[in-house]
């Protein structure tokens, strides 16, 4: 055999021999050193988080100052009034809450809806409260999911004019919306998407557009996901404020006070809303109605409601008027004719109205007595003038109402009103 050919065969013989006894401890070796390495280094991040986490614990448990601060109710209360501060209408609306308005149908939810959205978004006065020349807030964006008004009829009741309105309002119009699942979905995806850090506003006009189904737990499950995206907003410092547009049940009677049983679907939605906005029509004239609180998220429910004046300029809303117990407000019932005279349904003296609770016109009215409820005041010495009257007449004269007003809610003729307040100003009674 040449000398090449026997150092390839040598080489051969050292190279199985490499291969059969000393490789195999070699790969054990290396792949139990990498083994134990990893095993041990392993070992010590769990044990260094451990002792991390135990530092941390006895630090919170025995360093007084990591303990989360306490404070005493005088000093909260000496802090600015927040309440004050988040107030979006006096008395009614507070920034953070879900509000439900409601009214039975063609009384001025849209109108009333779309004017407090207006208002949040423009950060102005809303004009429904008798404080609001002193109401301003910063304005905010307002999503306003319009289910109802066609575009014909935004042109009608808005004519400010095109870049007259806030460019933070913005109407969204979707048929595909017919859930409430679909609903919820597109005011998380349009709202943390384009203002997660922002406070916010959300108006649906009305909840029943936008649904078919609303079975408890479809409106519990859309609140509870409405809730939880509240919260994420409250955490990081904003609010994000609901305002939801609802019926009366059809059985509701136009002339007795709406309660919150007379809500569609009270018992599922009136137990979420913080606060509960009623319209309700008026005796006091055809562009009257009356404005109360049925739910309220800090202040008590007030006494007296809101009378408030439906105003065609700038565009459609309402204006604050004057305060009154509701009974002197709500819609009189019509007279049943019956033989020998007329009988009223009502406890109260009332004319004979059309089938809206509205008097026909007639001529020679003013435009204040047009579509008033009621008859003109009968002849002095018909109805008795008891101290309970001449009391409720000085209340009315003191908050403004006209002379004819009074005569109107306590009908009695203006002639009659304005002795009897003559006296009280004299003090002769």
């Amino acid at each position: 055999m040449s000398t090449m050919g026997n150092m390839k065969f040598q080489i051969k013989i050292r190279s199985n021999i490499i291969k059969r006894y000393c490789l195999p401890p070699i790969i054990i070796y290396f792949g139990k050193r990498v083994i134990d390495e990893g095993f041990n280094a392993l070992k010590e991040r769990l044990e260094k988080r451990k002792s991390e986490k135990e530092i941390k614990t006895n630090s919170i448990t025995e360093n007084p100052d990591e303990m989360v601060p306490s404070e005493t109710l005088n000093e909260v209360l000496g802090k600015s009034d927040s309440n004050r501060e988040a107030e979006l209408v006096d008395n009614f609306l507070y920034k953070g809450d879900t509000c439900l308005i409601c009214a039975r149908p063609n009384v001025g939810k849209s109108i009333l809806t779309m004017q407090i959205g207006l208002a949040i978004a423009e950060g102005a006065s809303s004009k429904l409260t008798p404080t609001y020349e002193k109401q301003k807030s910063l304005p905010q964006v307002v999503y306003y999911y319009d289910g109802e008004m066609r575009n014909s009829d935004i042109r009608h009741r808005f004519r400010r004019g095109t870049d007259k309105y806030p460019k933070t309002f913005l109407r969204v119009r979707d048929n595909n919306l017919d859930s409430l699942e679909k609903l919820i979905n597109d005011i998380r995806r349009r709202i943390t998407k384009e203002h997660p850090d922002e406070d916010c506003s959300v108006a649906i006009d009305n909840i029943a557009c936008f649904s078919r189904n609303k079975s408890k737990n479809n409106v519990c499950d859309f609140f509870k996901a409405l809730n939880a995206l509240k919260g994420e907003y409250e955490n990081r410092g904003n609010s994000l404020t609901v305002l939801i547009v609802i019926h009366t049940v059809k059985a509701h009677d136009k002339y007795t006070p709406i309660e919150l049983e007379d809500i569609a679907e009270a018992a599922e939605f009136g137990r979420f809303a913080n606060s509960i906005i009623v319209l309700e029509e008026c005796r006091l004239g055809k562009n009257k109605r009356i404005l109360k609180s049925l739910k309220c998220k800090y202040d008590a429910i007030p006494e007296e409601v809101s009378i408030v004046n439906l105003m065609k300029d700038p565009e459609l809303h309402f204006e604050y008027e004057c305060s009154m117990p509701e009974e002197d407000a709500i819609l009189l019932k019509k007279q049943k004719k019956e033989t020998g005279g007329t009988h009223p349904e009502s406890a109260e003296d009332s004319a004979p109205t059309d089938d809206t609770g509205q008097s026909p016109d007639k001529e020679g009215q003013s435009d204040m007595e047009e579509g008033m409820g009621i008859n003109p005041p009968p002849k002095d010495g018909r109805k008795e003038v008891t101290p309970e009257i001449l009391l409720q007449m000085k209340q009315m004269y003191d908050k403004g109402m006209t002379q004819e007003m009074i005569g109107k809610s306590l009908n009695l003729s203006r002639k009659t009103i304005n002795k009897y307040l003559q006296q009280i100003k004299r003090g002769e009674i």
